[in-house]
């Protein structure tokens, strides 16, 4: 009887950062940080989550982005990350995976720099955890 593959992950991944930064005419930038833990063992994917005490500021001082445009990067950040993922077929994927921190350029940001921000961020939670690097370990 073949052995099911492993879940991913197996245990917390914090601090994972994903910086898509290119400064040029036509630039690309999105920064976010996200914690990867095991989810809740039906092996459903992923599942973003944002705590509670995130706060997001629209506005003067917190750029013209509003609740719609950061909705649309962090669905595009989870797709890139669900594509990422499930293109590693020695994985069940579990995860939960907790916003930390997002960082949006009021005109470089775009829904393709966070699409390949996810990518980012399960390619280097995946390495981290197939590495056997502890889980409290930071990049």
């Amino acid at each position: 009887m073949p052995e099911e593959p492993p879940r991913f992950p197996s245990h917390p991944i914090r601090e994972v950062e994903a910086r898509y930064v290119k400064q040029a005419v036509c630039g690309v930038f999105a920064v976010v940080t996200v914690d990867f833990e095991p989810g809740h063992g039906a092996g459903n994917g992923i599942e973003l989550a944002i705590p509670t005490d995130v706060c997001f500021v629209f506005g003067r001082n917190g750029g013209d982005h509003d609740y719609r445009v950061v909705f649309g990067y962090l669905d595009a950040f989870a797709k890139g990350m669900l594509e990422e993922l499930a293109a590693n077929q020695q994985i069940i994927m579990d995860a939960k995976v907790i916003l930390r921190r997002m960082v949006i350029h009021d005109v470089d940001s775009n829904e393709r720099s966070f699409h390949t921000a996810g990518k980012m961020a399960a390619r280097t939670a995946l390495e981290r955890a197939l590495d056997g690097c502890p889980a409290e370990t930071s990049q």
